[in-house]
């Protein structure tokens, strides 16, 4: 389109310092619950405080961005009035159930790590930081800003595909993984990626990528499977199996092939309901 080619590279320039406000956000919002836990003297306080206030303050910082820098309303990067689709809401809860179910018919036990966090403190930063405040605030990060600044800029696949390679590498910076762990996070971060993205562009806006991301990031937390027990579970699965591709190496689930070949099954049908509703076929 016309309008693709003449997108300015400035302004995809400017898309990335979405990056920023995320990891800006992240970090005040880190400090400011350890501040509410140390007038408090409750940690829950303080991590529910950082579970509320990183989603407000980096959609705040989202708004600063397309206010002063991208002169553009949010709504011109798929982070308007919030619709959810029916069939996205189901995907969201069939996503984990169809994962988890499969892993728990693998031979394997239940295990609990020795300093577990308490349950209200696991719920607390599962629901609200890693479930809510990082499903929107990633979603308007690689499929809001800077999928859209590509697919404006030059084609559709390529704001796809090259978002998904990103939000894959992302996800190894600070892991400490063997190369075949981190080779395979990396492409399951892309699979998930190019499902989440399809998503968005099915339903023209980042929120019910943000849900599936949301629930599905909550419910990885709250069951754990995996090679060890995990302290901020409320319960760990260890699998027998020991082929790092069926369970995902030191990672655990969320980078198995299980979980890839359930990115890609969503993914196919975010297509081809996209590919129906191009053609005509429902709005």
């Amino acid at each position: 389109m016309e309008t693709q080619t003449k997108f300015p590279v400035s302004k995809v320039l400017l898309s990335l310092l979405s990056l920023a406000v995320l990891v800006l956000a992240q970090i005040a919002a880190a400090l400011a619950g350890e501040g509410v836990a140390l007038v408090t003297h409750l940690t829950l306080a303080g991590n529910a405080a950082a579970g509320v206030l990183y989603p407000v303050l980096a959609m705040a910082g989202f708004w600063a961005l397309c206010r002063f820098g991208l002169r553009e309303p949010l709504s011109a990067w798929r982070i308007g009035p919030v619709r959810l689709k029916p069939v996205w809401c189901a995907a969201a809860v069939l996503l984990p159930v169809l994962v988890c179910g499969v892993f728990l018919l693998l031979p394997g036990r239940w295990a609990e790590a020795a300093d577990r966090m308490d349950t209200a403190s696991i719920l607390v930063i599962g629901v609200l930081y890693l479930g809510i405040g990082t499903g929107i605030v990633e979603e308007a990060v690689f499929r809001g800003f800077i999928m859209t600044a590509l697919e404006r800029r030059w084609n559709r696949w390529a704001a796809v595909l090259l978002p998904s390679v990103l939000f894959g590498l992302v996800h190894i910076i600070g892991s400490e993984l063997d190369v075949l762990s981190m080779v395979q996070l990396v492409l399951a971060g892309t699979m998930v990626g190019v499902m989440f993205s399809l998503v968005a562009l099915e339903s023209g806006s980042i929120w019910n990528g943000a849900l599936i991301h949301a629930v599905w990031n909550a419910a990885t937390l709250f069951l754990h499977i995996g090679p060890e027990a995990n302290a901020q579970s409320l319960a760990s699965y260890i699998p027998e199996a020991k082929n790092f591709l069926l369970t995902g190496g030191d990672f655990g689930m969320e980078s198995s092939a299980i979980s890839i070949a359930a990115y890609a099954l969503f993914a196919g049908l975010a297509l081809l309901l996209l590919r129906k509703r191009e053609r005509g076929g429902v709005s």
